[in-house]
């Protein structure tokens, strides 16, 4: 198959590139000109420039091609405006250009967010067919993107994934928390409770394959995560063991918050953006986003490898950033 990938050289994508290029398909990657495209050095990736809201770059970066995977979008933005144009208005721009494409694409994959369906009630698994209550600017963007990409169902082949937090050894929150510890110390993350669904980065690209090759994708919503329940502070605990760290002073809500207001101003003053901000560590203790996988075990035969645990992380951490440890 021909694949077009978007954010391809983010967390994710660079993953699921280099998973199908292991399976012989073909990849392009739509990139701006100054995309850092280093983390994909040395693999045979076709490039194509453009950008979103350019519809002659898209034309061409969708032409031929069999699979689209739209991984790319912002996941921190500095207002309202600027999560519509990056991830609503760009994701309803690429579904016109592969509406409008000479030759059929066989599967539209949009990666979307739990952030979209907003958290749980009651503790409870959610499930796809719960109403979605986003909370958050970024949340509310997705869940437009989402109804972008319903609009277009008519048209194309679609299948949304709703990927909750993702995992793996290059991923930007776990390498902060990795440099945390390191420095001994560890933050109280969450309220204590079991608050999250988790899935390592493997099993998403997983996931993402399995909703571009199976027929029964076709139009369908999925959860996507491990089948588990996590707390936070189980989070940080399990990756201090796999390090194999000692001791640790630990590092309570409020100062986190201190910590996260001087570090959002002082991105503010490069102009750069941040891993965690107030907001965040406030949700973070607030809700629940706990999932339910039910629907794409039975329908797509999702079977999520790699658990959370210490020796899974050990391997990760023993590994090369490109394969994770878990290959």
């Amino acid at each position: 198959m021909k694949a077009l990938v978007t954010g391809g050289s983010g967390f994710i994508g660079r993953h699921l590139v280099a998973d199908l290029l292991r399976r012989d398909h073909e990849v392009r990657c739509l990139a701006r000109p100054a995309t850092d495209r280093g983390k994909l050095a040395g693999l045979p990736v076709a490039w194509a420039e453009g950008a979103f809201d350019d519809p002659t770059s898209l034309a061409a970066a969708v032409a031929g091609v069999d699979w689209v995977f739209h991984l790319a979008a912002a996941i921190t933005a500095a207002d309202r405006p600027a999560y519509v144009r990056a991830n609503v208005r760009a994701t309803a721009a690429l579904l016109q250009a592969c509406a409008d494409a000479h030759t059929r694409i066989r599967r539209f994959v949009f990666a979307s967010s739990i952030a979209a369906s907003g958290p749980t009630l009651d503790k409870r698994l959610q499930r796809e067919n719960d109403p979605c209550r986003p909370v958050s600017e970024y949340g509310r963007s997705k869940l437009l993107a989402e109804e972008a990409c319903r609009r277009f169902s008519g048209q194309l082949p679609i299948t949304v994934l709703r990927l909750t937090n993702v995992l793996g050894v290059d991923q930007a929150q776990l390498s902060l928390a990795r440099k945390l510890l390191q420095l001994r110390l560890m933050p109280l993350l969450g309220n204590g409770d079991e608050q999250t669904s988790l899935v390592f980065v493997q099993d998403a690209v997983a996931a993402l394959l399995l909703a571009a090759e199976e027929k029964a994708a076709c139009g369908r919503t999925y959860f996507v995560a491990d089948g588990g329940a996590y707390s936070w502070r189980t989070v940080f605990s399990t990756v201090r063991r796999a390090m194999d760290i000692g001791a640790v002073l630990y590092l309570p809500h409020p100062l986190l918050i201190l910590v996260a207001a001087a570090a959002e101003t002082a991105a503010r003053l490069r102009g750069r953006s941040i891993l965690i901000s107030r907001g965040q560590l406030r949700d973070l203790r607030r809700y629940y986003y706990l999932h339910d996988i039910d629907l794409i075990r039975s329908e797509l035969g999702f079977r999520p490898r790699f658990h959370f645990n210490e020796e899974t992380f050990r391997r990760l951490f023993q590994g090369s950033p490109g394969s994770a440890g878990l290959d």
